[in-house]
């Protein structure tokens, strides 16, 4: 069951390893037995009586019961975003319509992974993370070029935003990661690069993620504003796993692996609705020099 002091061993070591009802092999650090992951919830056991039930329905941390009575693990004690939910956020697969509107996020690393997503606006400004590439290792050219190699010549990207600190110029280098991305991007496509500054405001970013992940009805189905798409390995494997800060008990704990949903926020603070994107393509292209903050 989730919760316990197994929960996080499970968790990572059967539920997330692999899809359920999928047989995998855990890597030799884990004793390398062949193992499956086999959902099933309080319904599924025909030999609990309702004594039993009607006990689980009445544990009062909210957190436990909702996950004994959903077979939920990606919720417990210290999550940060307790409103992520794999029915609700994670979709399969599926064609994107052309005249959606596309953007790519960046939080940069180079010893810790960069984080990047491709994110569809629908009409009603549902957004959907289509796409994920997570690398360590890569130089600011080398993640341009990897990104635009990942990007299909159908696909129209609006703009890209980025983690702030990109644009800082570090030792002696003369150009910033910005600069060096967009001077990249130009080189290989023969096209400037609309590069947005990503906005850091930490506190007002996570307020706009939960609005993005509350759950609402859309055509008689619970769903939200914010749907990832199940290829995005990462993400749906970090995000639940992100707790509270013990000193700034209102931001998350930036020791976690937070990259994917930086990156991620850096992109639902330009408000990219259907109007604003719009708005933006009308707009002269600006050097980054002359450009700060975000629409």
């Amino acid at each position: 069951n989730p919760g316990g002091l197994g929960h996080h061993y499970f968790r990572s070591g059967f539920v997330k390893a692999a899809k359920p009802m999928t047989a995998f092999t855990a890597p030799p650090n884990d004793g390398g037995a062949r193992r499956v992951f086999v959902p099933a919830g309080l319904e599924d056991n025909p030999a609990l009586d309702e004594d039993y039930r009607r006990k689980v329905r009445g544990i009062a941390d909210p957190d436990l019961r909702r996950a004994l009575l959903e077979g939920d693990w990606d919720i417990f004690k210290g999550q940060y975003f307790k409103e992520w939910k794999r029915t609700i956020h994670v979709c399969e697969p599926f064609e994107l319509l052309k005249d959606w509107k596309k953007i790519v996020c960046i939080d940069y690393g180079y010893a810790k992974p960069a984080a990047v997503y491709w994110l569809a606006i629908d009409s009603d400004g549902f957004i959907f993370a289509y796409r994920e590439l997570y690398e360590t290792e890569l130089t600011y050219s080398a993640l341009t070029k990897m990104i635009i190699s990942m990007t299909t010549d159908e696909e129209d990207i609006f703009y890209w935003v980025g983690d702030p600190s990109i644009w800082a110029k570090k030792g002696d280098s003369e150009l910033s990661g910005a600069e060096i991305i967009e001077q990249t991007y130009y080189e290989k496509t023969k096209k400037s690069l609309k590069f947005l500054k990503g906005n850091n405001d930490r506190m007002n970013g996570w307020r706009v993620f939960r609005e993005y992940l509350k759950p609402r009805l859309r055509e008689e189905k619970t769903t939200a504003k914010l749907q990832v798409f199940s290829t995005c390995a990462n993400f749906i494997r970090t995000l639940p796993s992100l707790v509270y800060d013990p000193i700034r008990v209102e931001d998350l704990d930036t020791n976690g692996e937070d990259h994917q949903a930086d990156s991620v926020r850096y992109g639902l603070m330009t408000k990219p609705t259907p109007e604003i994107i719009k708005a933006y393509k009308q707009k002269p292209y600006q050097p980054t020099s002359q450009f700060e903050g975000n629409l």
